[in-house]
């Protein structure tokens, strides 16, 4: 702060090392991106080899004896700024610094009426004042309770460079204020002042600074707080909490944090406004009793409620417990399958057990057929038909499953548009009468983020990584298998296309190996393709 430089910091002042090498949620992620972002260089040493490593820009006087470049050097770097406590003991990390603004802090006590007054204040948060805010400025919220009232604690942090804000701006009216009245109090500070104005070390529940409670957090990426199924659940999730200390922090994301591509640094979730801290909290006393354990529980439920309307789960708190083996799923975006090879290459004996959990490579390629076709060729109906016989008709344990890519879309779709969701997914009329609408929508999004179809495709294979075999419907990229199969490198991808029209005495099918045991010409004649032609390159034993 001395030389008026400094890096991306956290929101508390007890965040360590992981702050950097996981991610590095804070107050001018908006300005510089994320904490990792800033990393350019680190040393190394191997769990593998023991050897001392240099990766990247490491300042001479700060490289160790006999420390090496490692083949792989980029990969490592890369694999660190987000992921870098899984690959080997990090000694010390070289940051590009930036310049240290002068923050002004407003912060505002809003006592909530109920339910209905919450969910409305989660959406003027969202859509009047957090979307509207330059990248200069974020906006923070705490819901809790205190003395059995819900409350909504937020905090904007206004910074520039020294030499261009002035205390006189101080009264300067926000948008925040024709929101939620006049502020509690107006302060500035530095960066290192700014840990005192956090209103939970200063004034939820009488103040957390004097630590004598216990905590236990897991975090999700949320797009939007202000729709209605995100702010219900959150409301309801308070309501839930098992004890007053309880809370949810919601952190300000974009800006800068969505500069960096999803597969630029090993941290893959970039889309995102809003990362949602669900705390448990409970009297130091009451480690490792009942009290505790409910708490615990409590945020597992809630993030767990929570990870099918995020776009991605932190994962600088996950470890090896089972609950937060499905989290992890979500914590890397398109970069899982990457960080999982990384993770056998660089620590084969699984060293660092009690990282977050990165999936094991599958031992043989598992198949993902894209199921193409043109608009009511039935390609949901057939994916289903063909799950249901794969899995009669292979040995028992094997499982299938049909996925549409499309209902991430409609997701998003009916969050901005009001559109209801269940009908979009389940009703085939009321879809078609958004159909124009609803494509329009999306090729706005892919112009925005051109990756987004790429990153859809991930998360659909992410979310059925236990699968034997992937159907995936809703296909509407030209040669997806050339354009996706380089994600997906130890998985076989196969395309199916149908067609509307097409008789059955039409269609030939070629079989490279035929057993007349499975009785497979049987069952096409009583599934009504009797007249299919059938032609077998080997077959196998007699029927």
């Amino acid at each position: 702060m001395a030389a008026g430089l400094t890096i991306p910091l956290g929101g508390r002042p007890s965040v360590g090392a992981g702050l950097w090498l996981q991610g590095g949620i804070g107050h001018l992620m908006r300005l510089y991106g994320l904490a990792c972002d800033a990393i350019v260089g680190a040393v190394v040493v191997s769990v593998a080899s023991a050897q001392t490593l240099c990766v990247g820009h490491v300042p001479e006087e700060d490289q160790p004896m006999g420390a090496i470049r490692p083949e792989d050097e980029d990969d490592l770097l890369w694999a660190i700024r987000g992921a870098g406590t899984n690959f080997g003991v990090v000694v010390s990390v070289t940051f590009k610094a930036d310049r240290a603004p002068t923050y002004r802090v407003r912060n505002w006590l809003v006592s909530l009426s109920g339910d209905v007054d919450a969910r409305l204040s989660l959406k003027n948060l969202d859509q009047k004042v957090a979307s509207r805010l330059p990248r200069t400025s974020s906006v923070d919220a705490y819901l809790y309770f205190d003395t059995d009232k819900m409350r909504l604690a937020v905090t904007m942090f206004e910074c520039a460079t020294v030499d261009c804000l002035s205390e006189a701006s101080a009264a300067l009216p926000t948008l925040a204020s024709t929101i939620f009245g006049q502020e509690d109090s107006v302060t500035m500070v530095d960066g290192l002042g700014m840990f005192e104005t956090e209103m939970y070390m200063s004034k939820m529940h009488g103040g957390h600074g004097g630590g004598k409670t216990s905590a236990f957090k897991r975090c999700l990426f949320l797009q939007d707080i202000g729709v209605v199924d995100v702010a219900d659940l959150l409301v309801s999730a308070l309501r839930k909490r098992p004890s007053q200390l309880c809370y949810l922090h919601l952190l300000h994301g974009g800006g800068a944090v969505g500069d960096v591509a999803a597969d630029g640094t090993a941290f893959g979730c970039r889309n995102w406004n809003f990362a949602c801290v669900v705390t448990g909290v409970w009297p130091r006393q009451q480690d490792d009793t009942a009290a505790a354990r409910a708490a615990i529980h409590w945020v597992y439920s809630i993030a767990h409620e929570l990870l099918p309307l995020s776009s991605g789960a932190y994962a600088a708190d996950l470890g090896p417990d089972p609950r937060d083996a499905v989290l992890a799923t979500k914590a890397f975006g398109p970069n899982l399958p990457r960080l999982s090879r990384l993770k056998r290459s660089l620590d084969p004996a699984n060293v660092l057990a009690y990282a977050c959990p990165l999936p094991k490579v599958p031992a043989k390629p598992s198949p993902i057929i894209l199921v193409t076709g043109e608009h009511g060729a039935g390609k949901d109906y057939c994916a289903g038909v063909w799950v249901t016989e794969v899995i009669a008709g292979l040995h028992k344990g094997f499982t299938a499953r049909a996925v549409s890519i499309s209902e991430a879309i409609k997701r998003d779709y009916a969050a901005a548009s009001g559109a209801d969701l269940n009908s979009l997914l389940q009703n085939r009329a009321y879809k078609e009468r958004h159909r124009e609408t609803l494509t329009n929508f999306y090729y706005d999004q892919v112009q925005r983020q051109p990756r987004l179809p790429q990153q859809h495709f991930l998360r659909v294979v992410h979310s059925a990584a236990n699968v034997d075999v992937l159907f995936i419907t809703g296909m509407t990229d030209e040669a997806p298998v050339a354009q996706l199969s380089h994600l997906v490198p130890d998985s076989k991808l196969l395309e199916l296309l149908g067609a509307v029209g097409v008789g059955v005495e039409s269609i030939e099918v070629l079989v490279v190996a035929e057993f007349p045991i499975h009785r497979g010409r049987e069952l096409l004649r009583q599934s009504g393709f009797g007249r299919v032609s059938v032609q077998s390159l080997l077959v196998f034993g007699n029927a």
